[in-house]
């Protein structure tokens, strides 16, 4: 039985957004904007009903920007979400160096422990604690502090927002 037998438009998505434990499916949230998880529910859709010949030929087509899977720029941001900023620090593996108690981590600790980061004054001991520069410090460490050990991991500014948000609540 395919998907779309099974699950409607509006589910597909979720499942798209969110994945499945334990089978595989990824989630792609955090790696999607909202309009490109809608464009793979319609090709799931579409797909059972392609020919094998339809299906090589959208294979050899070029795909132009406005097609492929790379987030739009100046797309309109969603407002902050503090759980989706929660779900982003696994998928960035944020807390593969860092602790924040009651989650999963890992041992040792390689950076600091984000608890109580809500209350801190400074972020990396060069930035005003302010939303603006937790955002800006997510996504361009390196520039913000040169030689810093926290990589630069390609934080979207959507993800971004959510984590930053999310880091404000840890008091």
């Amino acid at each position: 039985m395919d998907a779309t037998q099974r699950w409607n438009a509006r589910e597909l998505y979720w499942i798209t957004r969110n994945g499945l434990k334990m089978t595989g499916m990824p989630a792609w949230e955090h790696h999607l904007s909202q309009d490109d998880l809608w464009a793979v529910v319609a090709f799931v859709r579409k797909m059972p009903k392609l020919t094998p010949a339809e299906f090589a030929e959208m294979v050899r087509a070029p795909v132009s920007r406005a097609e492929s899977c790379e987030p739009q720029s100046g797309a309109a941001l969603l407002d902050a979400d503090p759980m989706r900023g929660k779900r982003a620090l696994y998928a960035y593996a944020c807390i593969a160096c860092h602790t924040i108690a009651g989650t999963v981590q890992s041992n040792p600790q390689v950076g600091p422990p984000l608890d109580g980061m809500g209350r801190r004054t400074r972020i990396a001991g060069v930035l005003d604690n302010t939303n603006d520069n937790m955002v800006r410090w997510l996504r361009e460490t390196d520039a913000v502090k040169h030689g810093t050990a926290m990589p630069t991991m390609g934080v979207s500014e959507q993800d971004a927002h959510d984590i930053a948000a999310y880091l404000a609540t840890l008091r």
